[in-house]
């Protein structure tokens, strides 16, 4: 057993279920901090500029967060393959709004590989994963971790809504109503040619 899916396991015994529902915002999962907490998350597939030229589309995107809010776990997401090209890897990131204002972009935070190298293999046309929840258990789940955290000795630590929103801490505080989306920024096809998605500018 690998320490990723030691830690996977541990996320997932620990995890309450704060979060079901689908792909809209209206009944996008939600997360709301302690009650001494003014934190209000919901999740939601990345649908803001240049969404269209994203060759692999977020479907679905369900999200827990651990009870003491100090990880997020994707319980269950789906990608389509929207290009003519068979694609062998992608790239996560986390697209950040303020719910008073979702089409300005407040943060964009790249996420850490999800599997062994990124590779996850989607066909022309495809959805993936295939495979349907069963119970509590869905495909292609996995904990969140920031790519920036890498290098350190403690990388395996999850990702935690705190970390994500640090650098829109106000007097130290994070507070608000947030729309975190899930979008491909980078993909690898099959015959090597990769595409990445350009900083998005707010509209």
């Amino acid at each position: 057993m690998t320490l990723r899916h030691l830690l996977l396991g541990v996320t997932l015994f620990f995890l309450g279920v704060v979060a079901t529902g689908g792909a809209t915002q209206s009944d996008a999962p939600k997360f709301r901090g302690n009650s001494t907490s003014n934190l209000h998350l919901s999740f939601q597939p990345y649908a803001g500029a240049g969404h269209e030229d994203m060759p692999v589309e977020v479907l679905k995107f369900v999200v827990k967060v651990d009870w003491d809010g100090t990880g997020m776990f994707v319980h269950e997401w789906r990608l389509k393959n929207r290009s003519n090209k068979k694609v062998v890897k992608i790239r996560c990131a986390l697209f950040v709004y303020n719910a008073d204002d979702p089409k300005k972009l407040l943060l964009r935070h790249q996420l850490g590989p999800i599997y062994k190298d990124d590779s996850v293999p989607i066909s022309v046309n495809g959805i993936w994963p295939r495979q349907k929840c069963e119970g509590q258990w869905c495909p292609g789940e996995f904990v969140m971790q920031s790519a920036y955290d890498l290098l350190k000795p403690n990388w395996l630590k999850p990702l935690s809504p705190t970390n994500l929103l640090k650098p829109l801490a106000k007097d130290g505080k994070i507070e608000g109503t947030y729309i975190i989306a899930l979008g491909i920024d980078r993909v690898t096809f099959s015959d090597g040619t990769v595409w990445e998605f350009e900083a998005a500018k707010d509209n």
